[in-house]
């Protein structure tokens, strides 16, 4: 198993949030992390990055237990995290903040160039925009921007927040089909949580999320018109 967690609980500062959150990622798998707001979904992302820590239990990245490493030894790892917001930095250029997702692992500039073409192909809206500030992007250029700066980096896993946030359904539908093609284009696994759940339209599994624990999980395509999901997804 790429990613597990076992009985992991996390929270900020004495406030629990997670309660013995279990969950695996396989190798070229995409997971989909649903739940309502508060749930757990962004702080079980941030405690598997390393932003927050761990109160108990495991994480385990390809075998190797994580435990107090920093997100940075997590990165170098090949585990990539695009946070709830996304995280752009707007007076930079496209191509700034594409090279930016390169240091996570020390790659070589012609890699780099090499890899920066071959994403650019799969979020051809972002090509004309290479010299532009990014904060002139539109939301799903954006998000497309993220994506791909977490991708240069060769990440094995990457992990997304809220991708379709704010977003056209007709551009959340676009978005989850270049995910669905980089997976196979590349092995690269996924994790996204979501609260929108037309991610299970290409997602291999699910977890539902609720109150800090998970309420159901599944094979996506069982999960996506069940009962047990729909309780726990909207209440």
């Amino acid at each position: 198993m790429l990613l597990s967690t076992r009985d992991l609980t996390s929270g900020y500062g004495r406030v629990p949030v997670l309660r013995g959150v279990d969950l695996d990622v396989a190798e070229g798998e995409i997971v989909a992390l649903l739940g309502v707001n508060g749930a757990g979904k962004t702080t079980t992302l941030r405690t598997v990055s390393g932003v927050l820590p761990t109160w108990s239990g495991t994480v385990t990245f390809d075998g190797v237990t994580l435990g107090a490493r920093t997100p940075e030894a997590r990165a170098r790892l090949g585990l990539g995290h695009v946070p709830e917001g996304r995280g752009i930095l707007s007076s930079l250029t496209v191509r700034q903040n594409l090279r930016l997702g390169a240091t996570a692992r020390g790659r070589g500039a012609r890699d780099v160039a090499q890899d920066e073409e071959r994403l650019l192909d799969v979020f051809g809206a972002l090509r004309d925009k290479l010299a532009a500030p990014a904060g002139s992007l539109s939301g799903g250029q954006q998000q497309m921007l993220a994506v791909a700066r977490a991708l240069l980096g060769r990440p094995r896993l990457v992990m997304v927040d809220e991708m379709s946030f704010g977003l056209a359904p007709i551009l959340v539908t676009q978005l989850l089909g270049l995910v669905a093609r980089l997976r196979e284009e590349s092995g690269t696994a996924f994790l996204l949580v979501e609260q929108n759940s037309a991610v299970l339209d290409i997602a291999d599994r699910a977890y539902v999320l609720a109150g800090g624990a998970v309420h159901t999980s599944g094979p996506a395509r069982e999960l996506a018109g069940s009962e047990n999901l729909v309780r726990a997804y909207l209440g």
